[in-house]
This record gives structure tokens, C-alpha cells and sequence, in this order.
């Protein structure tokens, strides 16, 4: 789903603020990539969480990067956004935490 301005997205669990930032690259990405069946909850219609995996995967043996999943990405964003200044209640938003203490443990700085 792509929103023009930051807003909650919600499903049955959480709600995250989308960031202006963030809705400009996945409308910038969906006008490249190729046009599938409408949906709303898909960024990449044509493109399976399997394929991402198995992508990463492959990228990742071929580089011989040994113990790294595509969720610690995650991790690393968290960090880089604490290191270059965001305070943690922003990162917690951005990461759709409801308590400090998570963000706290995914932060590794």
C-alpha cells in the first residue's frame, strides 16, 4: 500500500507510521518494477517472500557470508538510524515497538 504523506498503517497486531521518505522510494519503486494484480497489501505483486529468501540466500553463499539472516537487516537499520542520531522512541515508532525495552534489545551499538 502506497501513501503519498506518513500515516498509520495498521494490521491485527501494530501500527507503524510510514514515513514521508519511505512513500516516495515505494512509489518510485512500484512505477519500475512490473504490473501484477491489484492489491493493497503487496509492495511487489510478483514477487514471493520465497524468492526474497532464496535471493538473499544466494547472494549470501556466493559472498561466503556465513550466519546472517535477512531479518538481522532490521537490526542493522536500527542501528545505523541510533548511531546517526534518531533518538529511540523514533527508531521504537519506526519499528513498530510498543516498548522501549524491544528496541533497546534489537539496537546492537
Amino acid at each position: 500500500m502506497v501513501r503519498s504523506a506518513p500515516e498509520e498503517v495498521t494490521d491485527e497486531k501494530t501500527a507503524v507510521t510510514v514515513p514521508y521518505a519511505a512513500c516516495h522510494a515505494i512509489a518510485a519503486l512500484k512505477s519500475v518494477t512490473p504490473k501484477g494484480p491489484p492489491s493493497e497489501s503487496l509492495i511487489f505483486e510478483s514477487v514471493s517472500g520465497d524468492v526474497v529468501h532464496q535471493t538473499f540466500r544466494k547472494a549470501r553463499n556466493e559472498l561466503g557470508i556465513a550466519d546472517f539472516r535477512f531479518h538481522d537487516l532490521r537490526h542493522t537499520a536500527a542501528s545505523w538510524l541510533r548511531m546517526t542520531g534518531a533518538d529511540i522512541h523514533s527508531v521504537a515508532i519506526l519499528l513498530g515497538h510498543k516498548d522501549l525495552r524491544m528496541t533497546a534489545a534489537t539496537v546492537r551499538i
